[in-house]
């Protein structure tokens, strides 16, 4: 497993990722597939530097993402894993790899409650749940992480 950034020839995979009702069930389903290409164009064009692509033997697999949460502003980590892969510890490494490098004293995440999955992982690295609100209709686990930085 290793991280690196995106490529263009990453556009199917993203695009797999977007339309695929299970990776997206706790993310508010699957994205509409003229939408989603257009939303995979627009993130090839930027190429952010805090996105990530998980890779197993040179295929995509997820990815791992830094962003700005809409009500902290803090770094907001988020992850997704084709369904395929989940549960062999990839997106632990592949996460843990991620935080090593970075660079924030604080790091949070938000999950739906009902996402016992992701809600696992982010204990098993170390984040402790601060709050639960209500966004989207759901009840959602408001998690941080102070690094050591």
């Amino acid at each position: 497993m290793k991280l690196r950034k995106l490529s263009d020839s990453d556009f199917e995979f993203l695009l797999r990722l977007l339309t695929d009702s299970e990776v997206r069930e706790y993310l508010g389903g699957a994205v509409p597939f003229n939408e989603a290409k257009k939303r995979v164009s627009t993130l090839l064009n930027q190429k952010p530097k805090s996105y990530w692509v998980i890779e197993v033997k040179d295929s995509p697999i997820g990815t791992v993402v830094f962003g700005e949460h809409v009500d902290s502003g803090e770094v907001e980590l988020s992850y997704q894993l084709l369904p395929e892969y989940v549960g062999q510890g990839l997106a632990f490494k592949a996460v843990q790899e991620a935080l090593r490098n970075n660079g924030s004293s604080l790091v949070v995440a938000e999950t739906q409650v009902k996402n016992f999955k992701s809600r696992k992982l982010l204990a098993r690295l170390g984040f402790k749940e601060i709050k639960r609100l209500e966004r989207f209709g759901e009840v959602q686990a408001y998690y941080e992480l102070r690094t050591k930085q």
